[in-house]
């Protein structure tokens, strides 16, 4: 970021890490940018799919259903970038609490559960962040977010995770080409 007197604060645009319309996991977008990904888990249980909110519809689960529930801050060369929560079946991923997920979660579903997000459909909007999440992102109160929610399925269509992400906005976009379909 710089200032500029009498003008404001803008984004060095170097300074942003930009995402495509690929589908690829945290990881794989810092890596690409030359940049060392990591993660930190903040909690990690075990409840029934009503217990989270909208699990149980983004994932076709039973209101009994269990489902894993994850929160994890994403960070890259140490610095917070992202807040991470999300919903997988338990009956899926047996065990996965036990298992190191500070790194690439696509990576850990295809190596230990065979498990491979084919396509997700994602919802972004721009957001303020609330005290907590921004305490955990390191930004005042009130910074701007991008929430992204998402639900990843496999190449049958099953759903295989529900997500809500939240990007600081001064360190992430979206990058997005778009074209007309032609009659």
């Amino acid at each position: 970021m710089y200032r500029v007197r009498g003008s404001g604060t803008y984004v060095r645009e170097d300074s942003l890490v930009s995402k495509s319309l690929r589908l690829t996991s945290f990881s794989d977008d810092m890596r690409e940018r030359g940049l060392e990904p990591a993660g930190e888990l903040i909690e990690a249980r075990i409840s029934p799919a009503d217990a989270v909110l909208g699990a149980a519809t983004a994932l076709r689960l039973r209101l009994t259903d269990e489902v894993v529930s994850l929160r994890r801050r994403r960070l890259a060369e140490n610095i917070p970038m992202a807040l991470e929560t999300l919903a997988l079946p338990h009956s899926l991923v047996p065990g996965i609490r036990e298992r190191d997920l500070t790194g690439s979660l696509y990576e850990l579903l295809a190596d230990e559960y065979g498990l491979r997000v084919e396509r997700a459909r994602q919802r972004i909007r721009a957001i303020g962040l609330a005290g907590e999440d921004a305490g955990l992102l390191g930004v005042p109160a009130g910074s701007p977010a991008l929430r992204v929610e998402r639900v990843g399925v496999d190449r049958r269509g099953v759903p295989i995770e529900s997500a809500v992400t939240l990007y600081r906005a001064d360190r992430y976009e979206f990058d997005l080409t778009i074209s007309r379909d032609l009659p």
